[in-house]
């Protein structure tokens, strides 16, 4: 290599000013592209909420009117599975001895 091509394949040279204030221009510009795009993330966001959101309901769908008739009233309960007690209540004495015999049956209703 010669020495006039090694002299144009050099860059010219810039003083220290220079460079400060060029990447200073450069970090600004790079701060302002990534707000402006959080800035256009947070308002696709907010339109689709607004767009997407379920639409309320009106206070009268809730509710449902007809006519009042007489009949009876059944209500069925299909289902599979196991039942259990909602409560299970354990049943002592306060004394202690010997139960001769007990008059009512198991899940019998008893009235005081």
């Amino acid at each position: 290599m010669t020495s006039a091509q090694a002299a144009s394949n050099t860059l010219p040279r810039t003083s220290l000013p220079e460079l400060i204030a060029r990447e200073t221009r450069r970090r600004g510009r790079r701060k302002l592209v990534f707000a402006a795009l959080g800035g256009v993330c947070v308002l696709l966001l907010l339109l689709g909420y607004f767009a997407l959101r379920p639409k309320p309901v009106p206070f009268t769908a809730h509710f449902r009117q007809e006519p009042v008739t007489r009949g009876e009233l059944t209500r069925e309960v299909q289902a599979t599975g196991r039942i259990e007690a909602l409560v299970t209540v354990s049943v002592g004495a306060e004394i202690s001895g010997r139960i001769s015999h007990v008059e009512v049956d198991y899940n019998e209703l008893v009235a005081e």
